[in-house]
């Protein structure tokens, strides 16, 4: 999933999913409030079930608390004919999600940021030089 794209999200928190990623992703998705950042992560069904794979292979001391704040942290959710999924109420809060939202293609997965956070950490990246390191890691990447 590529590209970036800004809808809303209306008053029965419902997000449309934008079609190219509806097409990979399929009707049922899983979302997942992210570990690092204040945004949501949506997977497809496939990607999640990879992705707990590698969870239930964690040793069992760490992997009580990390289902504990995965599983906690997440829900299923189906698009409707209209290509949209509620969003739980509180992964909603929990994201510091508004009105308006920048979905964000991740290659394998999407996320949905606050439009005001996603704005505001553009402006940090460029403001501080973000670009001369992507620039530099993707050289070493051969790009």
């Amino acid at each position: 999933m590529f590209g970036r794209y800004r809808h809303t999200i209306d008053a029965k928190n419902r997000l449309f999913i934008p079609a190219k990623f509806r097409e990979e992703m399929g009707e049922k998705l899983i979302i997942s409030r992210d570990i690092a950042d204040n945004c949501l992560n949506l997977y497809p069904l496939s990607k999640w079930t990879e992705f707990e794979k590698k969870i239930n292979a964690l040793p069992s001391i760490q992997l009580r608390r990390v289902r504990q704040f995965i599983y906690s942290n997440t829900c299923d959710a189906d698009a409707d004919s209209m290509g949209r999924v509620i969003i739980n109420s509180q992964l909603y809060d929990d994201a510091g999600l508004k009105k308006e939202v920048m979905i964000v293609g991740m290659g394998e997965y999407a996320q949905v940021w606050d439009l005001g956070e996603w704005n505001r950490l553009r402006g940090e990246f460029e403001a501080s030089g973000g670009k001369d390191d992507l620039l530099a890691r993707l050289e070493e990447l051969g790009f």
